[in-house]
């Protein structure tokens, strides 16, 4: 056996330490799954893997897969195991995966994206189709218009010129409003009576994308590896609509170059981020990419490294500090408290007001579980007091935020004297360093003084319990003002910080800032959304050019 086939051995083995642990979760939650595609095929004539395989799908009816991505949200072993639920910025495409901690799994198209990438399963949905063959075909080219969509957000690879095409006007010209009604259209058969079901994200053509719903039946328990997994029913009907008649038969191995392995870079026993030269240490938040790290630390990535960055994430630019805490008073700033400071270090004013907070109010660590199921309130009543252009989060698409947080992170609640939230803290941290890095009060219960009661604890806590060098509360704000940065300051001796700005732009928004810079007070008095965004840009530009 040659070294590659043991090294797919390997992999091939990893995955199935997550399947049986996923086996054992669907059977516990009640949730109805069957084998698909190439692992389906591998099922039924291999009793296992395809021996040149290196990925395993599943798919479930509707009902089934919202049950599962609302479940595992919360039973999930998280310990072990990451849940990238589809449709978000982590994972753009249409269909979820389950990955394994402390594992890696990097394809072509996603080296140097910040997500996790760890060695995976791919869970997928079914779709009613219509029996009306214009109408299927119709839904089936919706599908495709989204995942030419999700493949150009996750930076897909492709050596065919009308792809490449075709995936680059999808990124420009399908919308988000464009995207919810062309979703709605591919689920809108989910509520009716179908006998016509189907899986449209993946790369089969449509004529063999759906088929006979009674073909699923009950599932089918066969031998896969040294597990019992389970089929469709029929399965060999099923196979025979994907694969054609002559599914049992070894391909040539023309046929299996036509579908190359996913796995570009994998280690069973070494986590991704050790493959990633650097790029780990950015995150993607609202178009841009950002450090994940102290704000004292040096970026030493060279230029052309931030490009492929900010290029694999499709970000709009890159944003770095440099010179932390400088002498010199500049244009830019971080709002950081240094010193450890007792109650009578504050003004009587402030003592009283954290006196009172602390009476009404219990401030306590929690687990990222607490979070979840009680801060979304304050987190929407707090969003919406802010003077900004963004829309909250939704409730799943908060939660999934959370989940998606890696990182060393603390977690702190403010209850009321009923036990009801009423304000939180996450913090990340880093060694003997503390970002506050998002701070939500609910606005009903401001009166009560939990803001006060919150950050003098934390203080404590950080400052003079863990002697920590600095705690900090993020960089002078563009975008939107919460008041927070400057109540820190005059409340509880906060500071500025002062840095140098760096910004690498992508090629159209390098262009885009260089037209409209001279007219960028026009946009400040245009209407919310775009031109918000174009003027927040221009802005920051404006205090990149002061250091030049």
């Amino acid at each position: 056996m040659n070294e590659n086939v043991v090294d797919l051995k390997s992999l091939q083995n990893k995955i199935l330490e997550l399947v049986e642990y996923f086996d054992l979760f669907c059977k516990e939650n009640d949730i109805k799954y069957y084998l698909m595609g190439g692992t389906a095929l591998g099922a039924i004539r291999h009793k296992g893997f395809i021996p040149w395989d290196d990925d395993f799908d599943v798919f479930m009816d509707s009902g089934n897969y919202k049950k599962f991505c609302n479940i595992i949200k919360y039973k999930l072993d998280k310990e072990k195991y990451f849940f990238q639920e589809h449709d978000t910025e982590e994972n753009p495409l249409w269909f979820s995966k389950i990955r394994i901690n402390n594992t890696t799994l990097i394809e072509k198209d996603t080296k140097g994206r910040k997500m996790h990438q760890g060695i995976f399963m791919d869970v997928m949905c079914l779709y009613n189709t219509p029996s009306n063959i214009v109408i299927r075909y119709a839904q089936y080219f919706c599908a495709r218009i989204l995942s030419a969509k999700a493949l150009s957000e996750k930076g897909y690879l492709t050596n065919s010129k009308l792809k490449k095409i075709y995936i680059n006007m999808s990124k420009y010209l399908i919308t988000n409003s464009i995207k919810r009604n062309l979703y709605s259209f591919v689920n809108r058969f989910n509520g009716e009576e179908s006998k016509m079901t189907g899986h449209l994200f993946g790369r089969t053509p449509f004529c063999n994308s759906s088929f006979k719903r009674e073909v699923l039946g009950e599932p089918r328990y066969v031998q896969f590896e040294h597990l019992k997994l389970p089929v469709p029913q029929y399965a060999e009907d099923y196979l025979r609509v994907t694969f054609g008649e002559s599914f049992m038969e070894i391909p040539s191995q023309e046929e299996r170059d036509k579908h190359p392995q996913h796995a570009f870079v994998f280690d069973v026993s070494k986590s991704y981020k050790f493959y990633l030269n650097g790029v780990v240490n950015w995150r993607k938040y609202n178009g841009a990419m950002i450090p994940v790290l102290r704000p004292d630390t040096i970026i030493a990535d060279a230029h052309e490294d931030i490009k492929s960055y900010i290029s694999n994430n499709n970000a709009w630019f890159a944003r770095w500090t440099s010179d932390f805490d400088s002498e010199i008073e500049t244009d830019f700033w971080y709002v950081i408290q240094d010193k450890a400071l007792e109650i009578q270090d504050y003004s009587s004013k402030t003592r009283n007001k954290i006196r009172k907070g602390l009476k009404n109010c219990k401030v306590r660590k929690i687990n990222r579980e607490e979070i979840i199921q009680s801060a979304y309130p304050t987190y929407y009543n707090a969003f919406s007091g802010y003077n900004t252009y963004e829309t909250p989060l939704s409730r799943d698409q908060f939660v999934n935020q959370i989940n998606m947080l890696d990182g060393e992170r603390d977690y702190w609640g403010v209850y009321n004297l009923n036990e009801v939230m009423i304000g939180y803290s996450q913090n990340f941290i880093t060694g003997d360093y503390c970002d506050y890095s998002s701070i939500k009060l609910h606005p009903n219960y401001l009166k009560l003084r939990p803001s006060e009661a919150l950050i003098y604890t934390m203080n404590n806590y950080y400052l003079n319990e863990k002697k920590f060098s600095f705690v900090n509360n993020g960089t002078r704000s563009i975008s939107h003002n919460t008041n927070i940065q400057s109540f820190l300051m005059k409340k509880f001796k906060f500071r500025k910080a002062y840095c140098k700005l760096h910004v690498i732009y992508s090629p159209i928004m390098r262009i885009m800032v260089y037209v409209f810079f001279p007219i960028k007070n026009l946009f400040k008095y245009m209407p919310v959304g775009v031109s918000k965004k174009v003027y927040d840009v221009l802005c920051q530009d404006k205090i990149v050019r002061t250091f030049k």
